[in-house]
């Protein structure tokens, strides 16, 4: 059977997140790490050894792993300020004869639409097949309650009438992401992304909630990952170093706490690997390709655009590809 052979570009906590995600994945492995750091390359690479996914190791660029006949595809993961010069080097690379199979992209795909519209351009032009990561529509939770909706209360009463979803958390891991000009915009961009309602950065509580919720005739469901089933209970005399062990974003080390034991399952990130590994070695679509990711930064900077100038905006906004938001140019005034 054939596998396919990934390079990663990046080495952070949404990399290491997707590592986690393949050791349920059986037909791909994990073959080369990019890193403008060297050093986190190689940790990256060594940890995909280490759990068993893929004789990875570091590349000393993207152009050297995508023109590597060991990789088929690529699974971008590096900062939103590196898009367009990540893909701009992944298609000169191609266009010299390097082959691949599909590129499979982080969201959000861009910082804003003429980015965005950039590297669909790019990647079409290339003719590469793509995939967009969005990890919570893979979530086990959010696609079985969906599927047996559909089949049952869907179908005999009707179609669901309000769907609310959130994600929340206390903040991103890495500093950059706090930068407007860096990450494109600020918690919109970055957690409105996922779902278009109430999410934010300034819940403090246990660790990273993700809810949603979704009414019919006749029929309902609701998800909230601190949910989880399983909790952990540490006095005051038990007491050590600040860490992620329970729970994404964990904001406390003692008292009641909830654990979400696989995190790469329950996030959707398992899911979504093997649907998009698939997906490129079958020659298939996938469920979600940059024309959605594109769309998606469309109504982020609709969102943006909309708040600015404190009305409702017909969608797509005309001019919306030239619009960069004021908190991404370092003008905005809270």
């Amino acid at each position: 059977m054939k596998r396919l052979g990934i390079g990663i570009v990046g080495s952070g906590f949404n990399a290491k997140f997707h590592l986690q995600g393949f050791v349920a994945v059986r037909d791909a492995d994990i073959l080369g790490v990019w890193s403008p750091n060297a050093k986190h390359a190689e940790e990256t690479a060594a940890l995909a050894r280490t759990l068993g996914v893929g004789a990875a190791k570091a590349f000393p660029s993207i152009a050297a792993m995508v023109k590597d006949p060991a990789i088929d595809a690529i699974w971008m993961c590096g900062p939103n300020f590196a898009r367009v010069a990540n893909f701009e080097e992944i298609v000169d690379a191609v266009k010299g004869g390097a082959k691949l199979l599909g590129i499979a992209c982080e969201k959000p795909l861009a910082r804003n639409v003429a980015e965005a519209k950039r590297i669909v351009d790019l990647v079409k032009k290339a003719g590469i097949p793509t995939g967009y990561l969005e990890n919570q529509v893979f979530a086990p939770h959010v696609a079985t309650g969906r599927t047996l909706l559909w089949a049952r209360g869907a179908r005999i009463t009707g179609r669901p009438y309000l769907a609310r979803a959130a994600e929340e958390h206390s903040g991103p891991h890495m500093p950059w992401f706090w930068q407007g000009k860096l990450q494109g915009g600020g918690v919109l961009n970055d957690m409105m992304c996922h779902s278009a309602l109430t999410t934010s950065w300034s819940f403090v509580g246990a660790g990273l909630r993700l809810s949603a919720e979704l009414l019919g005739p006749e029929y309902s469901m609701s998800w909230n990952t601190l949910d989880s089933g399983l909790k952990l209970f540490f006095s005051r005399e038990v007491s050590g170093k600040a860490g992620e062990d329970l729970v994404e974003k964990q904001n406390a080390e003692m008292g009641l706490m909830p654990v979400v034991p696989s995190e790469a399952a329950a996030y959707g990130y398992e899911a979504e690997d093997r649907h998009f590994v698939r997906a490129f070695l079958d020659g298939t679509p996938g469920a979600l390709t940059f024309d959605h990711g594109l769309e998606v930064v469309t109504i982020l900077m609709t969102a943006y655009q909309s708040a600015e100038q404190g009305k409702t905006l017909d969608f797509p906004p005309p001019g919306i590809e030239a619009f960069v938001p004021a908190v991404a140019k370092g003008t905005w005034k809270p």
